[in-house]
């Protein structure tokens, strides 16, 4: 929690200071809602078995990539370093186990 607070802390002193414009923080928080809109299509298709809600999945996929067409290649790096990220350190842990 306290690594959250100081990561807001600091993004609040960047947008003070002007290292870091609010557009720009506004850009990106966009896109990163398309990041999760294009993550819950993913996940309705692979959750319904139907072709007919399968193929509604399909098209909101469709239509999210091709907004993602407008992003920026900086703002798409940023939406891929997070996802990475978050995998990351989501990922399980295993123990090690001495025999």
């Amino acid at each position: 929690m306290v690594l959250t607070y100081a990561i807001f802390v600091a993004v609040i002193l960047f947008a003070h200071t002007g290292i870091v414009k609010v557009d720009l923080l506004l850009q990106l928080a966009g896109q990163n809602f398309f990041v999760l809109y294009l993550l819950a299509a993913i996940g309705y298709i692979s959750l319904n078995k139907h072709n007919t809600r399968r193929w509604i999945g399909y098209l909101a996929t469709a239509g999210v990539l091709c907004m993602m067409l407008v992003f920026s290649l900086q703002g798409l790096i940023y939406c891929a370093a997070l996802a990475g990220l978050g995998l990351w350190l989501g990922r399980p842990i295993r123990e090690l186990t001495h025999a």
